[in-house]
């Protein structure tokens, strides 16, 4: 994306092919940064090393996207990609210097036979299969990640910076809910619970599309984080 904004050639089918080649790398690099932190940290420093880990992912992704919508005010979409080029260089090079812990485990090679477990063992409960499918839909149908650069251009007209401001609130909300959760007494009844985040994440994606003041669209976009 970075050579083909510096050369002006970026076309609708570059973007459909850089956006299916991320899809593909992320379905590996997701898995693969999970199952890392087990593998460089110490047994009896784990917790505080998930803590640590989450709280410093949901402060860039709080951070990320108001430089982001800086950086294209200031100089372009060009900067942007070019700070995220940079970024993943040292990301990338800071992996050379970790070493994994000495860990006993069971190293065993994905066959079609684990896949078909996995499948059987949500098919067969319903709870899961529910809560996994209801996720699903309500993510993918109803989430607005997408359309915000076009609610930040043409409906609200607040430019780049307020498309950073607007993505960088879902994560605000998700971060602000996780703090009252850790204050709040464990969720009892969680069937009830998970229908009502569900619900709560339709209607505040429904006020966000329907907002048209950007304080509103905000606020209902933090919404939309804190119930999801």
């Amino acid at each position: 994306m970075l050579a083909a904004i510096a050369a002006g050639s970026v076309s609708l089918l570059l973007l459909y092919a850089v956006v299916l080649v991320s899809g593909m790398a992320s379905s590996f690099e997701n898995p693969a940064r999970q199952a890392l932190l087990p593998q460089i940290v110490l047994r009896e420093v784990f917790t505080n090393a998930i803590t640590v880990n989450s709280t410093v992912q949901s402060l860039s992704f709080v951070t990320g996207p108001t430089v982001a919508g800086v950086l294209i005010g200031w100089s372009g979409e060009g900067a942007a990609y070019g700070a995220s080029v940079v970024c993943t260089l040292i990301a990338v090079v800071s992996m050379f210097f970790v070493r994994a812990v000495e860990t006993h485990t069971d190293e065993r090679r994905v066959t079609w036979d684990m896949i078909r477990e996995g499948v059987s063992f949500v098919v067969h409960r319903p709870v899961l299969l529910g809560a996994m499918t209801l996720d699903m839909f309500a993510v993918i149908l109803g989430g607005a990640k997408a359309l915000l650069p076009v609610y930040a251009t043409d409906i609200l007209h607040v430019g780049p910076m307020g498309y950073g401001a607007l993505s960088a609130s879902l994560e605000v909300g998700a971060l602000l809910m996780s703090g009252a959760m850790i204050m709040l007494p464990p969720v009892k009844q969680t069937g009830r619970v998970l229908l009502g985040s569900v619900a709560a994440f339709g209607l505040a994606t429904m006020a966000f599309g329907l907002a048209r003041s950007f304080p509103l669209a905000v606020a209902a976009y933090a919404l939309v984080g804190m119930s999801d």
